[in-house]
C-alpha cells in the first residue's frame, strides 16, 4: 500500500504541473496548442481535471488506510516498555553540604 501511496503522489503532482495557469506552466513546454488534439475537441481541461480528482481520491483514501493501520499496530505505551529503572523515594534526610574551610586566607 506504501508502494501504492508514493506513486499516486508522484501522479498527482504531475498531473496538477501539467494543468493551464495563469502563467507559463509545464504543459506548455510539450507543444501547448497540440495537446488540444492529443486529448479531444474540448482540449485537455476537463481530462486533467478529472484525474486530479480522481488520483486526489485515491490519495486521500490511501492516507487515510496508512495512517490506520499504523496506529492499530501500536500498542500498549511507550513509557511502559522503557528500559529506564523507577527508583523509590528513600524517607532519609539529605545531609547539608560542610562549608568550606578557613585555612587559605
Amino acid at each position: 500500500m506504501k508502494i501504492i501511496h508514493i506513486v499516486v503522489s508522484i501522479l498527482l503532482v504531475l498531473i496538477i504541473l501539467l494543468q493551464p495557469s495563469k502563467s507559463a506552466d509545464i504543459g506548455s513546454m510539450f507543444g501547448g496548442g497540440s495537446s488540444e488534439s492529443l486529448f479531444g475537441s474540448s482540449g485537455a481541461m476537463p481530462f486533467l481535471v478529472k484525474m486530479t480528482r480522481l488520483f486526489g481520491l485515491i490519495f486521500v483514501i490511501t492516507s487515510l488506510f496508512l495512517g490506520y493501520t499504523s496506529v492499530k499496530s501500536i500498542s500498549g505505551s511507550v513509557v511502559e516498555k522503557s528500559p529506564i529503572e523507577v527508583f523509590e523515594e528513600t524517607s532519609q534526610p539529605v545531609e547539608e553540604p560542610l562549608e568550606p574551610s578557613q585555612e587559605g586566607e
